[in-house]
């Protein structure tokens, strides 16, 4: 059929998959700066990529002193201030950054590169939606479902991370096996290992895969055995040789539960539980949060993807993530399940290819398709094309323009404690901490009192994650925070250098002389967002 209508359809539905593309990379540009503008990028994650970046150009490899306060915490309340991100992820990938920072070090080109890379990501879809269908129209829809899939938007307009990333990685070198092309596939298997060290679990099972399901022995069991050796050797020797811990930092942290902690103290002990427990084990995989986000990840595709055995890559990501003891792993406005996203999409494409034959079916569930993805987008997607989004979203606030009048008064090797969400904007420094810790070990500290989620409380993020990164932080931590802050009113070695509109900037050795009008000021800020909040 596509060879029949190749000289009507092929120049002009290929044009309009990749305007389609291109439309697509422009809005989410659009929107990720838009975000970050706004003061709703926060210090974990953006921030931490920014100043890791910036520490491997200056010679400080990987580290990073403003990450992960819930893994670096100590019991005194102080945090790690040499803490190495590669005591927590293996993600060499992010040196492909520095060269970038030697030109410009600002962390908008971690999302420019982020959603270019998710675009360019979309195009196996539609290159094998089309072959394996034989329609070109077919392969719009399935290219239009992968643009709308709410797991990508949420991922892109989180922050960034290496595994959303690392989304055209894992499509083209499926295209390219699927093409017999071994040595451009074994490339992108190659970009995917050094991206993050539980990603190479995905090549383990496409190892198996093709033994097992291809019978090509030979490769499949050589990919197998290399990626379980490679994912072992990071686990247990790479990664804790730069822990303080001498663990992986989300097993094992100084003072704080991580995501396995429930699992056990240790990677001895978490084996040993599941192990020795497995129904316990499988109970919590299969609890009700975990499956209702399986089914939310099926849903725009009819749950076509179970039917293919290449479905069977995703099991190593969904087990880890279901195992998690953070919900945010299985939720669906995070990113940790982004990786999988073109399994997800291959393995639909090749059952629906298998399963439904007749055209006219084929046309009558492609319309299907279509319909469950813009339904699943309007309903889950943080996007102005969802329920409770608009543009407005991400627009800067007249609060948020005050960045400009704030940033000149902090020098770019001062010592910085700031506000979640403000980290990003000050992260290219060596020591940046996360307030309310280490107040005495820096020069500055950052605060901005309004609430940049307070024109819409239909967001699904809201002030409190502005505030500390923590999603159901209650009254009582609000209050707490609040009383650092006015401890920073009376520290004797900090005064004041700038109020408005609920921004402070505290300087170490500053005159306190206008500390009194400040803490007012902030005092009236205070009211005005406790009037809203109320509102």
């Amino acid at each position: 059929m596509m060879e029949k209508n190749k000289k009507i359809n092929f120049f002009s539905v290929d044009i309009i998959a990749y305007l389609l593309i291109i439309f697509f990379i422009i809005i989410f540009i659009f929107l990720s700066l838009g975000r970050h503008a706004a003061l709703k990028s926060f210090q974990n994650d953006l921030g931490t990529y920014s100043q890791l970046t910036w520490n491997n150009l200056h010679g400080n490899f990987f580290e990073s002193s403003g990450s992960m306060v819930g893994v670096t915490l100590k019991s005194d309340g102080s945090t790690n201030e040499n803490f190495n991100y590669l005591s927590a992820h293996f993600s060499p990938i992010l040196l492909f950054f520095v060269p970038f920072y030697a030109i410009c070090a600002d962390p908008r080109i971690f999302l420019i590169i982020q959603v270019l890379a998710c675009g360019i990501g979309a195009l196996p879809i539609y290159w094998l939606a089309k072959e394996k269908l034989k329609s070109y129209w077919a392969g719009l829809v399935f290219l239009i479902s992968f643009l709308l899939y709410p797991v990508l938007h949420n991922a892109l307009l989180y922050d960034f991370h290496e595994v959303t990333l690392a989304v055209p990685f894992v499509t083209f070198f499926l295209w390219f096996w699927h093409k017999n092309k071994t040595g451009w596939m074994i490339f992108f298997i190659f970009l995917l290992l050094i991206t993050q060290e539980h990603i190479s679990l995905i090549i383990f099972m496409f190892g198996l895969y093709l033994a097992f399901f291809q019978k090509k022995w030979k490769l499949g069991l050589g990919l197998a055995a290399f990626s379980l050796v490679y994912f072992f050797v990071i686990l247990l020797f790479v990664i804790p040789s730069f822990s303080v811990t001498g663990e992986s930092a989300l097993i094992k942290a100084s003072n704080l539960d991580t995501r396995y902690s429930w699992l056990g103290t240790n990677l001895s002990e978490i084996f040993r539980n599941i192990i020795q427990r497995p129904w316990w084990v499988i109970k919590y995989i299969f609890g009700p949060k975990q499956m209702d986000f399986f089914i939310t990840l099926l849903l725009p595709l009819l749950g076509l993807s179970i039917f293919s055995a290449l479905f069977i890559l995703t099991l190593p990501v969904l087990i880890l993530n279901f195992l998690s003891g953070f919900t945010m792993t299985y939720n669906i406005y995070f990113y940790h399940s982004v990786i999988i996203s073109g399994i997800i999409y291959f393995s639909a494409i090749l059952a629906f290819a298998k399963m439904v034959k007749q055209p006219n079916w084929q046309r009558f569930y492609l319309i299907i398709i279509l319909l469950f993805s813009i339904i699943t987008s309007y309903l889950y997607s943080v996007t102005p094309l969802s329920a409770n989004y608009s543009f407005k979203d991400y627009q800067p606030s007249t609060n948020a323009k005050l960045l400009t009048e704030v940033k000149p008064l902090i020098p770019a090797n001062a010592a910085v404690t700031i506000q979640h969400n403000l980290g990003p904007h000050f992260a290219n420094r060596r020591k940046l901490f996360q307030f309310p810790f280490m107040v005495l070990k820096s020069d500055y500290v950052i605060l901005d009192l309004y609430n940049p989620y307070a024109d819409n409380p239909k967001l699904y993020f809201n002030f409190s994650n502005a505030l500390t990164g923590i999603q159901d932080y209650n009254e009582k931590d609000f209050k707490a925070w609040l009383a650092y802050i006015y401890e920073m009113f009376e520290v004797e070695d900090f005064g004041v250098i700038y109020s408005k509109d609920g921004w402070l900037v505290f300087k170490r050795g500053a005159s306190q002389e206008l500390n009194k009008s400040a803490k007012k000021d902030f005092e009236q800020a205070l009211e005005r967002f406790l009037s809203l909040k109320k509102e």
